[in-house]
């Protein structure tokens, strides 16, 4: 099996499948979502742990799960 095929096998059979055919069936290159649209797809919330790095200040960017990565910036908004 393919890394991608083993994805989507894993996908589908977590708690987060709601969230994969909502994206898998979403038009377009771009979805801007809130928590409560995602929670309310899910069908339950997210885990504290989820928001962690805004308590923190920071904000998520260039998030490449093929990579494993993404990039933490600072909010701009609490720079002084």
């Amino acid at each position: 099996m393919s890394k991608h095929t083993d994805q989507v096998a894993a996908a589908m059979q977590s708690k987060y499948a709601p969230l994969y055919h909502h994206l898998c069936e979403r038009d377009g290159h771009e979805w801007y979502a809130s928590f409560a649209e995602i929670e309310k797809i899910l069908g339950f919330p997210l885990p504290k742990s989820a928001r962690t790095w805004m308590a923190a200040r920071w904000v998520t960017q260039e998030v490449n799960p093929a990579k494993g990565h993404l990039i933490f910036r600072r909010d701009s908004a609490s720079v002084n």
